[in-house]
């Protein structure tokens, strides 16, 4: 039997699972159950990338992108592992990195983008968070190609999140067909 770890037992209590996020539009659910996440006083920095990722994974499942890998390890690129992969058609990685809140973070989800896209030249690699004000930031950086291995990033909590998970959920997905590309 597996033991429930405290990232569990936090996202139980929420009660906003698959089912919570299915029936909202996802930067409501987002903000929704990051708010009664945050009434929990539980909060630690590990812990709240913990549940950030959970919460974005309901998301994507309820919205239909794909076999979706969780901290996932791609063939040919060590040492990373990435927050989610799904794979378009043709083992394109389309790649999300979640970060609650971004000030030196970025630049990590930036390498790891520009890693990935070394190896598979069509990925894609979006950046989620939560905080507006250094999205905008970010945004500008990604314009002004300062940041070549991000393609877009998004606040979660907000309806440009929507609209990345309706445009990643018109793509066709597959799973990884050999059990070397993904290493979860």
């Amino acid at each position: 039997m597996r033991k429930t770890s405290v990232v569990d037992t936090v996202f139980n209590s929420l009660e906003c699972g698959i089912d919570v996020s299915s029936r909202m539009e996802p930067h409501v659910y987002i903000a929704f159950a990051w708010k009664k996440y945050q009434k929990t006083g539980a909060r630690t920095n590990n812990l709240n990338g913990a549940i950030f990722e959970r919460i974005l994974s309901c998301c994507l499942k309820s919205n239909g992108i794909g076999v979706v890998y969780e901290q996932a390890r791609l063939l040919h690129i060590p040492g990373v592992s990435f927050d989610f992969v799904a794979f378009e058609e043709g083992l394109r990685p389309v790649v999300i990195s979640a970060k609650t809140s971004l000030r030196e973070r970025w630049k990590q989800a930036e390498l790891e983008g520009r890693l990935l896209k070394q190896v598979y030249h069509r990925a894609s690699c979006y950046l989620v968070t939560l905080n507006k004000k250094e999205r905008e930031n970010i945004s500008r950086k990604i314009t002004e190609q300062q940041a070549i291995g991000i393609d877009g990033v998004v606040a979660a909590d907000r309806a440009e999140f929507t609209d990345l998970i309706r445009k990643l959920g018109q793509l066709k997905y597959e799973s990884a067909i050999d059990y070397r590309t993904v290493n979860p």
